[in-house]
């Protein structure tokens, strides 16, 4: 389980300038309703871990979580924070 933390940890340092510049230039066009930032990398991060369940790490895993469509971006409510790039156990 650590070792998908730390391979989550370590997308994120990709991910999260990536998704900020997709959500400047892709999401303001395709979304009737406005996607605030926090909520749209909020669910990259969640695919990410389903991502890694499912491919990397799917011996490990007997049910992964399930993928979360762009619909239901919206409600997603994970949101990234420091804990998620540093590994820094939350308190």
């Amino acid at each position: 389980m650590i070792l998908v933390v730390l391979v989550h940890s370590l997308t994120l340092w990709v991910l999260v300038p990536v998704g900020f510049v997709v959500w400047l230039v892709v999401v303001p066009f395709t979304f009737r309703r406005p996607i605030r930032p926090g909520a749209f990398l909020g669910w990259l991060a969640f695919n990410n871990v389903v991502l890694l369940q499912r491919v990397l790490f799917r011996p490990l895993f007997r049910l992964p979580l399930n993928w979360l469509g762009p619909r239901e971006m919206r409600d997603v409510k994970h949101r990234i924070s420091v804990h998620d790039l540093f590994l820094i156990p939350p308190f």
